[in-house]
């Protein structure tokens, strides 16, 4: 068996694998329909903790199964490919296999309980499909590759994903700032935990400095706006609990080895259930680089997260996600950056005062 044949198996674009599972809670009802008309109609999920995360070429933004009405899948390019390979390794000279095979991409685009629609490119996401009989695997993706020998209408992809009203929407969450007495605010960034992806943050119509973002839980959102005096964290104050991790965490960002030579905790906040610490750190380089000049030194400002073992008394690095970055003069300070609690209390959970009516899966 070819390679190209394994990894078409492994990732079956049409979810034609069927899969044993065990019957999820979680699933919302709907229906799948793919380009050669089939359909699926069953609980659909997502890995727990998982997101459909869409990328627009400029920002990632994670949205959750619950929020969403409808998935929709188009054909963005396609074209036969040929194959080829390097026969001498470090020379750029290629040589073709002989195999032609289909190639596409798609664009995503999605509904959310609203009617709101966001459109963008797939990060891969496989979604759980339950019926009466077993449960399949249906895989979306943003490139797919076919077979050597197959024509582009060889290749079946999901074309439509329909989820059912329920009586009970997804709650979503609403930051309002105009009167946290901030000024001017140029943009906000949001991210839920643990996993720190992007939210997408919507304007109220007509409001200025007021957001909607698809999370039912505002305690899980982390959010930050740029203001002309800085950049605002929405932040909880640090508790005892929280001194013995953050510590931790301290000394281990001083041995913390990447690209910026210069690592500030600003704040952080220890999860005593689940173990993970997140803070809001600044870093900076100002050592030489080849990209970078003396009056031109980079800088972000991130959220981390760790792991925090509290027997070991070790943290262990997870992920991380960046809230600004720049670069500035050596000679200049470092950007403002305020963890303000007073923040919190400007978002909260809302519910959508119409339920939406069912597509009909």
């Amino acid at each position: 068996m070819n390679l190209r044949l394994l990894l078409w198996m492994m990732f079956l674009p049409a979810g034609l694998a069927a899969v044993a599972g065990v019957a999820r809670a979680d699933g919302r009802k709907g229906t799948v329909e793919w380009s050669d008309a089939r359909t699926l109609t069953g609980a659909i999920s997502l890995t727990p903790g998982s997101f459909i995360r869409l990328f627009d070429g400029k920002e990632q933004t994670s949205l959750r199964l619950e929020d969403i009405r409808e998935i929709g899948m188009t054909i963005e390019k396609e074209e036969l490919a040929e194959g080829f390979f390097f026969p001498e390794p470090g020379k750029a000279i290629k040589e073709k296999t002989g195999e032609v095979f289909p190639v596409r991409y798609y664009q995503a685009c999605v509904t959310m309980g609203d009617g709101r629609e966001i459109t963008g490119h797939i990060f891969t996401t496989v979604l759980y499909v339950e019926t009466p009989d077993n449960t399949e695997k249906v895989v979306l993706l943003a490139k797919q590759t076919g077979l050597n020998g197959q024509k582009l209408a060889d290749v079946i992809y999901p074309t439509a994903i329909r989820f059912a009203a329920t009586t009970t929407d997804a709650t979503t969450a609403r930051i309002d700032l105009r009167g946290a007495g901030l000024p001017e605010i140029s943009r906000i960034v949001a991210v839920v935990k643990p996993a720190l992806g992007f939210l997408h943050a919507q304007p109220d119509p007509g409001m200025k400095a007021a957001w909607t973002v698809p999370s039912g839980d505002p305690t899980s959102v982390f959010f930050a706006v740029e203001c002309t005096d800085g950049l605002h964290v929405a932040w909880p104050v640090a508790t005892a609990e929280d001194k013995m991790p953050v510590e931790t965490v301290a000394a281990s960002l001083k041995v913390m080895e990447d690209f910026y030579d210069t690592r500030t905790l600003l704040a952080a906040t220890y999860d005593a259930e689940t173990g993970d610490v997140f803070g809001v750190v600044y870093m900076h380089r100002a050592g030489e680089t080849h990209s970078f000049g003396a009056d031109k030194q980079p800088w972000s400002v991130v959220i981390l997260r760790w792991q925090y073992e509290a027997d070991e008394k070790k943290a262990t690095l997870l992920n991380r996600v960046t809230l600004a970055t720049g670069r500035k003069a050596a000679s200049a300070d470092a950007p403002k950056v305020f963890a303000d609690a007073k923040l919190l209390k400007y978002i909260s959970a809302v519910r959508p005062a119409v339920t939406e009516k069912p597509s009909a899966p």
